[in-house]
């Protein structure tokens, strides 16, 4: 299938979000040496300033925003998400209304568009 101009759109807004988090995490890790410390969350939000040994997924398994070919597939993946859920909401709020159900569409729509606003 196919992928639509609106979901390359969307992934690309979502992949410029993500290295522009990736870019906000890399000047937190140098504020925390400037200071004399070593980097107090890992990337994906991890606390590194414990006595234990944290363990986080994606850290372990070599997931990270640095890489472009891993960013733009996660934020293709997402994108798709996206898209898919808009279009079974919007078709299950059809449905219900074919069907002489009175449908309040406010939450539909604010839930569309909070799928496809990237921050």
């Amino acid at each position: 299938m196919a992928t639509s101009k609106a979901v390359l759109s969307l992934a690309a807004k979502i992949a410029r979000s993500l290295e522009q988090g990736y870019a906000d995490y890399l000047e937190s890790c140098e504020q925390d040496r400037r200071e004399g410390h070593r980097a107090h969350y890992c990337e994906h939000g991890m606390s590194r300033w414990t006595d234990y040994d944290n363990i986080c997924g994606p850290c372990e398994d070599g997931i990270s925003m640095s890489d472009g070919m891993t960013r733009r597939e996660y934020a293709l993946d997402s994108a798709k998400r996206r898209d898919e859920k808009c279009r079974a909401i919007v078709k299950a709020a059809q449905t219900l209304s074919d069907l002489g159900i009175e449908v309040n569409y406010e939450p539909v729509w604010k839930e569309v568009t909070r799928l496809l606003t990237v921050e």
